[in-house]
């Protein structure tokens, strides 16, 4: 409990030392631009027909497939977050002269935890003030959202979210909630604990460009690799779109991607412990 306490501190001291670095804010800075496009289209019909607009537009947002440039730049702002791995600065250096590597490491990856979850609440966040005034904090389909899953009444406001019609079907609404913020935590804690540790082992920027890697190839597979690449990538597992709710196909479920994801962050964060003996920031 004593180094869980400690790594606890280090680990605040890393989130106030982050908000003060250039790169968490244009990372967050972006978010807004993203999503105007995707939403603001969406708040005109509301506004028109007079109906309210519930926030599980953001399960639509998080598994949106068919404006890939959404889906990339997300991933994009992840690696921007962790871009400075291992995070290794002199307010660091001091705190490994007065903590052990283990209890070190385990305030990154808590910091990786925090982070990967104020990310992903930001997006929703963003999303809530664009959809302003006509949002609700409901979570339930609305008229507006079984509208346009149902209809094709989003094409003369050039709507471009994947508005499927599948998502509505397959899961209550507080279960594809819940389980879309999941998996983006998860894929965040994926990419920043890959960057993590394979920046600690090299001792070099060298996860950074393994993460940028993993989304390129993720985009380029959206735009015409094809179903082949796609089904296996890990950025698809995070999209609850593409995920099948039973289990009775080739495509994996829900409970079967989460734990693909964990567990690939968990063996991440392993391999980071393995290399304190030698391989921490000097």
């Amino acid at each position: 409990m004593r180094s869980l306490a400690i790594a606890a501190r280090v680990t605040k001291l890393q989130l106030v030392k982050g908000m003060c670095q250039a790169k968490i804010w244009i990372a967050l800075l972006f978010v807004p631009l993203i999503l105007w496009p995707a939403l603001n289209p969406i708040k005109r019909m509301a506004i028109d027909v007079g109906e309210s607009v519930s926030i599980m537009g953001i399960v639509f947002i998080f598994s949106d497939i068919n404006n890939s440039a959404l889906s990339t730049m997300f991933s994009i702002g992840v690696v921007i977050l962790f871009s400075d791995a291992p995070f290794a600065d002199a307010t660091q250096q001091q705190c490994l002269m007065r903590v052990s590597g283990r209890e070190w490491i385990s305030a990154q990856i808590m910091y990786i935890l925090c982070l990967s979850a104020i990310y992903v609440l930001y997006w929703i966040v963003s999303a809530v003030i664009i959809l302003m005034p006509v949002v609700s904090l409901s979570l339930e389909w609305d008229a507006v959202w079984r509208t346009l899953a149902h209809t094709n009444a989003g094409a003369q406001y050039g709507i471009t979210l994947d508005l499927s019609v599948a998502l509505i079907r397959a899961y209550d609404p507080w279960q594809s909630f819940a389980i879309s913020i999941a998996l983006k935590i998860a894929i965040c804690l994926m990419f920043g604990n890959l960057c993590f540790a394979t920046s600690l082992w090299t001792k070099t920027n060298a996860g950074i460009y393994v993460c940028l890697a993993i989304v390129m190839q993720d985009y380029m597979a959206m735009n015409g690799l094809g179903f082949s690449y796609i089904k296996f990538a890990p950025q698809t597992m995070s999209r609850l779109i593409m995920l099948d709710p039973i289990g009775t196909g080739m495509k994996p479920t829900p409970a079967f991607a989460l734990t693909v994801l964990l567990s690939i962050s968990v063996i991440f964060a392993f391999t980071s412990y393995l290399a304190r003996k030698n391989r921490l920031p000097e």
